[in-house]
C-alpha cells in the first residue's frame, strides 16, 4: 500500500542515519544534490565539486530545525499564509476554523421597516422614559439664580 509507505517515511523523519544527520537531512541533501549532479555533468571536476558540495550544504541547511520547524517548512507556511490572505482577506470567519459546526443558513440582521416585526402582548404596557420637549429657544436658557432656594417663586413681571 503506497499510503503506508508514505506514513512510514514521515515517522522516520527524525531518525538518525549518521552522527548529526537525520533521515530528513539526508532526503534534503539528495533532493538538492541530485539535480546539481545532473546539470553539472559536463563541467570540469574543479568547478563541479564545489557546486555539489555547496548543493549538499544547501540541502542540509534547508532541513535544519529552527524554532521547531525546518527552514523549508517555515517558507512553505509563510507562502501558504500569504496566499490565504490574498484569497480570503484578513478577516477570519467561522467557516475557516477547523472543528466548528457549520450552519446551513447564515443569520442576517432584519430591516427595521421590513416585513418581520416584534410581537408584543397588548395587555402589557410598555414604559418609555419621558422625552423632554423643547418648543422655544427660551427653554434652553437657564433660570436666574435666587438668593433663597426655598422661597416661593415670584410671578414673572410682564
Amino acid at each position: 500500500m503506497p499510503y503506508r509507505m508514505l506514513e512510514e517515511l514521515h515517522n522516520r523523519r527524525k531518525e538518525k542515519v549518521a552522527v548529526l544527520l537525520t533521515f530528513e537531512h539526508l532526503v534534503g541533501i539528495i533532493l538538492v544534490v541530485l539535480p546539481c549532479v545532473v546539470v553539472s555533468a559536463g563541467l570540469p571536476l574543479l568547478v563541479r565539486a564545489p557546486l555539489i558540495i555547496g548543493a549538499a550544504l544547501l540541502g542540509l541547511a534547508l532541513t535544519l530545525d529552527v524554532g521547531g520547524m525546518a527552514i523549508y517548512e517555515h517558507l512553505l507556511w509563510q507562502l501558504r499564509g500569504q496566499l490565504r490572505m490574498r484569497m480570503h482577506g484578513r478577516i477570519i470567519t467561522p467557516e475557516m476554523l477547523t472543528g466548528t459546526v457549520q450552519s446551513e443558513r447564515r443569520e442576517r440582521p432584519l430591516a427595521v421597516d421590513g416585513p418581520v416585526q416584534i410581537v408584543r402582548d397588548p395587555r402589557q404596557r410598555r414604559r418609555r422614559p419621558p422625552v423632554p420637549k423643547v418648543s422655544t429657544p427660551d427653554a434652553l436658557t437657564p433660570a436666574p439664580l435666587r438668593d433663597d432656594p426655598l422661597a416661593e417663586p415670584q410671578p414673572a413681571a410682564d
